[in-house]
């Protein structure tokens, strides 16, 4: 019989015995037998790929942080990350008719290049679940409806008139000659 090496009553026991361990396994569920679609869900659990926060902002196509060890000349090993190659770059929408800004890997590129564009890219690709790209992938379909129902030339997705003498217009740093 197992017992547990600390005495402390404040903590649960690290080992149990082998009695104790097949009545909690037979409470579970009975052995060689899955649990039916209407039990509780937490008995089944699906297995879910950890995404960072800092993935969840861009288009990183699966790439993330990843762990692992320097090891130097001695087999001394030190632990360090690999960061994945993310930098900011605008892409070209078709649909949208302009450059949106994204937090983007190097692999993702390949891959929107791959897959033929941005759009083709933001609605096949499994990795586009969440984000800023679940935002625009919203925009395009959209916009596409409104295409759609009115037709391209009729379709304005702003009310925002275009601002012809304040900063961001043509020639506004520099003076007229």
């Amino acid at each position: 019989m197992l017992q547990c090496c600390r005495a402390s009553a404040t903590r649960a026991p690290a080992f149990r015995s082998l009695a104790s361990i097949s009545q909690i396994t037979s409470s579970i569920s009975p052995p060689n037998q899955l649990p039916s679609s209407n039990s509780s869900p937490n008995l089944i659990s699906m297995q879910v790929r950890h995404r960072s926060n800092r993935s969840r902002r861009g288009l990183y196509d699966g790439a993330d942080k990843r762990f692992g060890n320097n090891v130097s000349f001695s087999k001394r090993r030190t632990r360090r990350s690999f960061e994945p190659n993310v930098f900011t770059k605008c892409l070209y929408s078709e649909v949208l008719e302009e450059m949106v800004r994204f937090k983007v890997t190097a692999k993702a590129l390949r891959s929107i290049d791959k897959i033929g564009g941005l759009d083709n890219y933001l609605f096949k690709s499994k990795h586009v679940t969440e984000g800023s790209g679940v935002r625009v992938r919203k925009r395009i379909e959209m916009r596409q409806s409104l295409d759609k129902k009115f037709g391209r030339e009729n379709v304005t997705l702003t009310n925002k008139i275009p601002n012809t003498r304040g900063y961001g217009s043509p020639g506004y740093h520099h003076a007229p000659r």
